[in-house]
């Protein structure tokens, strides 16, 4: 019998405040394939903490180019998608 839960994809971006990860998983939660590229983070004075918003959006979007890459022509066996970021920046 196929077990169905390895066949469908999952694929999770995590946007952090040291690095862009991408992941995608299978159905049983095991990793299939995963990329991650550092981000700056600044620090213009006491209490302030900013990144560049075009940094942010190539470290995304680079890791996910990897991890398609590494899935081949299974990316078209994800089901589902989902986006954790910092709590104080996103970019739309």
């Amino acid at each position: 019998m196929i077990n169905r839960k390895n066949e469908e994809l999952f694929l999770i971006v995590d946007q952090g405040d040291h690095a862009s990860r991408v992941v995608i998983m299978d159905g049983m939660g095991v990793p299939v394939a995963w990329a991650e590229r550092p981000l700056n983070t600044y620090r213009p004075q006491d209490g302030y903490v900013e990144h560049d918003p075009l940094e942010l959006l190539w470290t995304v979007q680079e890791s996910l180019e990897e991890v398609v890459l590494k899935v081949g022509s299974r990316v078209n066996s994800i089901r589902a998608a989902g986006f954790a970021t910092q709590r104080s920046s996103i970019v739309c």
